[in-house]
């Protein structure tokens, strides 16, 4: 059964049929739901139903390869962002895409890989300082990537995670940082749970050891490769849930500090520069977007208004070609309108023109009857006189006239 050209409401039907159950009981449906629940597929412990104000900016990093790109992708429930699956990493510079998510906001920052063997690992550090002001309000969650299949932690890896937290970040970075095993069904397939998973690699590396439990179980293992609708509603709301519920024990706090606060700045300058310069203030409702959304924004105030004037011109062109696009569909639907208009009223015409036909019609057969009535009574009439006429020669109806 192909779940692409199917429900959900009829995907879970066939999952709940008597011929799946009789499957499932035959192969063990115990071991099916721990894998379900392995997964985050059957239920979500750590997830936090937001309010439709509760926005949410995330920050994705790890090596390149481990599917940090597709998680990203799997967060706003579509193909935004190009993964790679190789030691090149595909994200070459930082890019944040926002998307609307149940009545709320969630952007995300895909970062370049670390470790990319195309470029020095200073350079992708310096990438990933840039990209933090993007987000200048401070951010919610970090989500480090793991392959599940290859899970190693090297103290590699630990030394690029202090790195990230020496640019100026802090300790409170740590409160902010949850883990995303992806790859999770060629690895809990054999009836392990994630609980179980993890404990084995702590035994295997003492630098994951210490990882985890900076990470206080802030962990969820999900399958970025489903196609099927459902199971990858299912693995957004893994890491939406585990992302809120982190949100939510920091008290709604944002991760921030001099950095952002200095980003900041530069934007509520660009917004009075702008508007000192007459640009309108809907307009100026969209700079923090324009810059988050622009992957060439450097520290150079003069550059970042280069960068953000041009993206303002591109969205304004954008909102142009949208208008116009609105005019045409309007324009379309109102000749419809019109043309639907005149043709009903030709049908309404002819209904009418035949119903007057059909009048005449009955009148002129009515006269022509009446017509041809009274020429055959004239005609029986002559024929009763020359009766008479002949009648009365043989005097039998003498006495008797018309």
């Amino acid at each position: 059964m192909d779940r692409d050209y199917i429900t959900d409401e009829n995907w879970e039907k066939f999952r709940n049929s008597s011929e799946t159950l009789s499957l499932l009981a035959s192969v063990g449906k115990q071991s099916f739901e721990m894998m379900q629940e392995n997964y985050g597929l059957k239920q979500n412990r750590n997830y936090v139903h937001p309010s439709s104000t509760d926005d949410l900016r995330i920050v994705v990093i790890g090596k390149t390869g481990v599917g940090k790109s597709a998680t990203a992708n799997t967060i706003l429930g579509e193909e935004v962002f190009e993964d790679s699956e190789g030691s090149v990493s595909e994200t070459s510079s930082s890019r944040c895409v926002s998307r609307n998510l149940n009545d709320r906001t969630v952007s995300v920052i895909d970062t370049p890989g670390l470790q990319d063997t195309s470029r020095p690992q200073k350079e992708v550090l310096r990438e990933i300082a840039r990209v933090m002001k993007l987000f200048h309000e401070g951010v919610h969650v970090f989500i480090y990537v793991l392959n599940m299949a290859s899970p190693r932690f090297t103290d590699e890896d630990k030394r690029s995670l202090a790195a990230i937290e020496q640019m100026k970040f802090g300790d409170n970075m740590k409160a902010h940082r949850m883990l995303v095993f992806t790859h999770a069904d060629s690895t809990l397939a054999d009836r392990r749970t994630l609980q179980a998973f993890c404990e084995e690699q702590q035994r295997k590396s003492p630098a994951i050891t210490t990882f985890f439990e900076e990470l206080d179980g802030n962990i969820v293992a999900v399958n970025n490769k489903y196609k099927f609708p459902a199971e990858k509603k299912r693995n957004q709301n893994v890491i939406l849930g585990l992302a809120d519920k982190i949100k939510h024990t920091n008290n709604n706090a944002v991760y921030t500090n001099d950095m952002f606060e200095k980003a900041a700045e530069e934007v509520r300058k660009l917004m009075k520069k702008f508007v000192d310069e007459g640009f309108n203030h809907r307009i100026m409702d969209g700079v923090d977007i324009a810059i988050a959304e622009n992957p060439d924004i450097v520290d150079s105030d003069q550059k970042l208004v280069v960068e953000v004037r041009q993206k303002l011109h591109e969205e304004i062109k954008r909102q142009q070609d949208k208008i116009y696009e609105l005019r045409k569909a309007r324009a379309e639907e109102e000749k419809k309108r019109i043309e639907e208009e005149v043709k009903q009223n030709i049908k309404r015409e002819l209904a009418e023109a035949e119903e007057q036909l059909k009048s005449t019609s009955e009148v002129l057969e009515s006269d022509m009857i009446e017509e041809q009535a009274g020429k055959i009574g004239k005609s029986h009439l002559g024929v009763l006189k020359t009766l008479q006429e002949y009648m009365t020669s043989l005097d039998v109806w003498k006495g008797i006239g018309f």
